[in-house]
């Protein structure tokens, strides 16, 4: 996806309005991230979260995703470093999704 711009909604603060961040991320369609703090609220507040992981995550408790956000997919590299196979299969979903 390089050269795409990425967007921020003018004046939110996404940082310190957690309120407001929560919000944006439940009104977005899905929300791709590597697990952070951000990824964490969205799936807490029941966003569609897909999370892009390291092979042996300690936090996917030796699963294949979350356990505590049973709405969020994971999406995880063979190896380390190993990140075309997981994002190749993300934006491949993604192309499906948004052909609908």
């Amino acid at each position: 996806m390089a050269g795409v711009p990425l967007l921020e909604p003018p004046g939110l603060d996404l940082r310190n309005e957690l309120d407001d961040l929560a919000a944006l991320c439940v009104a977005l369609d899905l929300v791709v991230s590597v697990p952070n703090a951000t990824a964490a609220l969205a799936a807490a507040c029941g966003a569609p979260v897909w999370f892009l992981t390291a092979p042996a995550a300690w936090p996917r408790l030796g699963t294949g995703s979350y356990p505590w956000y049973p709405a969020a997919r994971s999406f995880a590299a063979d190896a380390f470093g190993a990140w075309d196979g997981p994002m190749q299969e993300i934006a491949a979903l993604i192309e499906r999704q948004a052909a609908r």
